[in-house]
């Protein structure tokens, strides 16, 4: 599961920051209501894209940890053996646009700067760890639309089976991987759904999703980095299918980000939520168990244009 996955409140009222005098007459809790009220009424439009031109460079980053993680096994005799896991994933992604039209980029140099996720778990008292990096780190990728399509390919030479197949996951996701918004104007308070096909490619696209509902609210919008931005809550819940070794994973997160309404990309996340992994594995003698494994995640992520 993905990205991008995705909660600290920042609260950003208008009118409240001790800087300016309230409405004469009222109190600072009146002048602060009326403002939050008159911008209730107000519309905004959420749904645009930004148009890369030749040079620019779009730096994203995000990072996922899971920390004091349980971990429940049950064998076929009926015992349980307890333990401990953790996981952490940090990503950081260059992409520079080397040609460009009235549309937009359509050429990028797009470079894998860090991908690396990391586990270990101690189980019977005993601890195992796992790395695993992604095989196109540090290569020379080229990304082109074609026919409104992002395609990857290595700059030189033939990719191995298993570049392959992280291009054509590069692929997948980058065809599909917007956050949804209204076509329309929307206001503070209105909230949408975020359709299940989304959700999927939002965790990633590996595992099918078999459960899942998200919805995105409009909770302010403020000045946040010398820029207009809209502050939005996310609520998303998901369970995938079982994978071939049988496992399901369940995932509720819940938190905020900025949308920058000048140049319509999504920044700062912050997330929160719990992950759990179930399912009944079977052992080298052909036995049967069944495995638990659950814990708190932090997610925070950003994308930042012409670093």
């Amino acid at each position: 599961m993905k990205n991008l996955l995705l909660i600290a409140i920042a609260t950003f009222a208008i009118g409240c920051n001790g800087k300016k005098d309230p409405v004469a007459g009222n109190t600072p809790i009146e002048a602060k209501q009326q403002a939050n009220a008159s911008q209730s009424k107000q519309g905004y439009m959420l749904q645009g894209e930004h148009k890369l031109n030749k040079g620019d460079v779009l730096r994203e980053e995000s990072q996922m940890t899971l920390q004091d993680g349980n971990i429940k096994l049950t064998i076929s005799t009926g015992k349980e053996i307890d333990g401990k896991w953790s996981m952490e994933t940090n990503r950081i992604i260059e992409q520079e646009v080397l040609e460009s039209d009235e549309s937009g980029a359509t050429k990028l140099k797009y470079n894998i700067i860090r991908d690396i996720k990391k586990m270990s778990q101690i189980l019977a008292g005993k601890s195992n760890e796992k790395d695993d990096s992604n095989p196109l780190t540090g290569k020379n990728i080229i990304k082109e639309k074609k026919s409104n399509l992002w395609s990857f390919r290595l700059e030189n030479g033939d990719p191995t089976t298993e570049e392959s197949e992280a291009l054509k996951k590069l692929e997948k996701q980058s065809n599909d991987d917007k956050i949804p918004y209204p076509s329309h104007k929307v206001s503070v308070g209105d909230t949408w759904d975020i359709p299940k096909n989304k959700i999927n490619t939002l965790f990633g696209g590996d595992t099918p999703v078999q459960s899942g509902s998200g919805s995105l609210t409009l909770m302010e919008v403020l000045n946040y980095k010398n820029k207009k931005h809209a502050l939005i809550n996310a609520v998303i819940k998901v369970k995938s299918a079982p994978d071939e070794k049988g496992m399901t994973m369940e995932m509720s997160i819940e938190g905020q980000y900025y949308r920058d309404l000048e140049n319509f990309i999504d920044v700062d996340f912050d997330m929160k939520g719990q992950i759990k992994g179930s399912g009944e594995l079977s052992t080298a003698d052909g036995n049967k168990m069944s495995m638990i494994m659950e814990g708190p995640s932090t997610m925070t992520a950003t994308r930042i244009i012409n670093p």
